[in-house]
Order: structure tokens, then sequence, then C-alpha cells
């Protein structure tokens, strides 16, 4: 990637021809030509990155309308001014995605706020996009659906909030996830103020979605699950990374993933464990690779023998984990190492505690 710090980028951009991905600077847009030799000398671009202001917006569309069938994946970071300026005539935005028919993956969410959130109808005409954020601000119901009607058998990947929007039910727009049937990866942030569980909607998903290889769930405080929740991680069998966060105690073991059999990378955040969450680990998860675990409470010395006994699944690499002390109430992160990962490191920098166990020290 290219990255576009200063404004005379003309001379720079002529020296390279083949390039595919640029990232313009908020305060490089002096004049509002720099898009323009972008396009005139980079005719290979796929990707770019763009801080339109406000009085360079004309730029900014006239490039789109030009070049935007050259480009593959775009990311927008726009002022709220912005937003509001381009709100007065919707014309030229729908004109400028017009013209990027290749277009495949969209970020609009790193201002906070976002067109696309507003008005996606315009969306169905980017026949080939793959790839959708609506993490930090989300969107409706109404429009996810019409989202829904035009890729839920294309998109591969998507960024979602759910119950952002206060005056929307959080379980209705669930339910509309598991229509996007390609995913192979979702993140999924789920704000519910509602007294309806939202387990049953996470296993349509693991039931309707089959390919889905990645899946990070983030759930909000005052999101309702069950007692048993994990257990609906059985039906999430092509599994092959897992994030997942709660802000309450998570009852239940790792014998709940025994059916994600191709887990590689397991992450799991929570004030406080089970006590019997690690019973059964090495029968759970075989083919592990790496996992990390950050919780805010230390019962015992437990964890760090468990840990030391890992060194029996033969595809781990690497475990992080992170707890609060009684005592103290620091947090303390420990990483151990497996099957000869830690020769990427100096040997002074960890310490055996098996054959086929090493710890990092930090």
């Amino acid at each position: 990637m290219l990255f576009c710090l200063h404004s005379n980028c003309g001379s720079v951009l002529k020296k390279c021809p083949n390039i595919k991905s640029i990232s313009i600077a908020s305060d490089v847009m002096t004049d509002g030509t720099e898009l323009s030799l972008i396009g005139q000398y980079c005719p290979k671009l796929e990707e770019l990155e763009s801080h339109p202001s406000i009085d360079k917006i004309e730029n900014f569309l006239d490039f789109g309308r030009q070049y935007g069938h050259r480009l593959k994946k775009l990311i927008l970071k726009n002022s709220n001014t912005l937003i509001n300026l381009v709100f007065k005539d919707t014309k030229y935005f729908r004109d400028f995605f017009k013209s990027c028919s290749r277009l495949k993956e969209l970020d609009n969410n790193t201002a906070g706020n976002g067109f696309v959130d507003r008005d996606p109808q315009f969306l169905p005409k980017l026949e080939t996009l793959s790839c959708l954020y609506f993490y930090k601000i989300g969107i409706d119901q109404e429009d996810l659906g019409i989202l829904a009607d035009k890729y839920g058998k294309t998109l591969k990947r998507l960024w979602l909030t759910i119950g952002a929007i206060p005056s929307h039910e959080p379980t209705e727009s669930l339910s509309l996830v598991s229509r996007f049937e390609s995913l192979l990866l979702l993140n999924l942030r789920i704000f519910n103020d509602s007294d309806t569980e939202i387990d049953d909607w996470i296993i349509r998903i693991g039931q309707k979605c089959p390919k889905l290889k990645k899946f990070n769930l983030a759930i909000s405080e005052k999101c309702l699950i069950s007692e048993d929740f994990l257990k609906v991680f059985t039906h999430f069998k092509s599994l092959e990374e897992l994030i997942l966060s709660f802000v309450s105690k998570i009852n239940g073991s790792v014998k709940c993933f025994k059916e994600c059999s191709k887990l590689k990378r397991f992450c799991i955040s929570c004030p406080e464990l089970s006590e019997d969450f690690f019973d059964g680990i090495q029968t759970s998860l075989p083919n592990i690779r790496f996992i990390d675990f950050i919780v805010g409470k230390q019962v015992n010395n437990k964890y760090n023998q468990l840990f030391i006994s890992l060194s029996s699944l033969k595809n781990l690499k690497e475990v992080l984990f992170i707890y609060r002390t009684l005592d103290t109430n620091e947090y303390i992160q420990t990483i151990y190492y497996y099957n000869k990962y830690w020769k990427y490191y100096d040997p002074d920098k960890y310490v055996m505690l098996n054959n086929n166990c090493a710890q990092l020290l930090l």
C-alpha cells in the first residue's frame, strides 16, 4: 500500500504505475487534484482509502465517475458534516457507486456515521459486492432486509452491530442475519434490551450459514442469554476461528465446542469463567492452534498447570492468558508456547516448562 502523506504526490505516483492500494491522509487534499493524479498515474489501482472533505467533494465524485470501475475495495473516512452535505442530494453518490462496477468491499464505518446506513438502497447496483461493514453504528432491520434480498447468496464477509438503534427490535434484525447463507466471516456485536433470549437466533445462524469459518461475537450486558448459551455452538461445524466477548460470567465448558472439530483459533473474554470451563479441553479442541483467555477474575493457580498440560495437543502453538489478580487487582499476562513455536524467539526471552511447553518472559 502507498500512503500519500504529502501534497506533492504526483512525482511519486509517476514512479508507481503498478500500485494497487493507496491511502490518502486527511491533510493531503490541498487543492483536490490529488485524486485526479491517482486516476491518471495509477491504472492498476484496486483499493482506495480516502478522507473526502466538504470543499473537495466534487473532486472525489469526479474521480469515482471516471475511475470507479477500477476499485475493488473502498474505505471512506468522512466527517459527519460531509455526510449531511451529501444527503442534500444523494444522486451524487448514487452516480458514484454506479460507476464502481467491480467493487467487492465497502467500509464506511470509520467516521462514526455513514451514508450507507441511512440510505442503503443504492447498494443493489453493486453486483459484485462481497464484504460489508456496519459495525460502528449499525443498520435497521428494513435496510438489512434489502441487503439480505440482494446479497444473501453471495456476501462473504459481514461486520454488523445489532441493537444500536433504540427504536428497533434487535431480534428482528438477528433473524435476518441467517439469510446471508454464503458468509465465511461474521463479526456480530449485539445490544439487546428486550425480554427475549438470543440463543435460538444464534443457532439459526449456525444452521443457515454452513460455510461460516470465522465468527466474532460480542454480547452486551443487557443481552439475554440462557444458562446453557455455549451449547449454541454445536451448530457451527465449519468454524475455524471463534472469538467471544461477554460482560457477565459464562457457564459451561469447552466441551460445548466439541462439534467445532475444525477450530484452530479460540478466544474468549469475560469477567469470570465457570469452575469447570476447561474440563475436557484436550479432547474438545483437538486441532486448536491458538487460544486466548481474558478473564477478569483469577480463582486460583490451577490455570498455569492446566496450560502446561496442554503440551499433549499436537497442533497447539500458543496460549495467551490474561487475568486479574485477587490481591492487587492488576492484570497479568502470561504466554505459553508449544510444539517448538518458541524457536521464533530469542532463547533469553522464554523459559522451558517441560519438553514441549515454554513460557514467554514478559
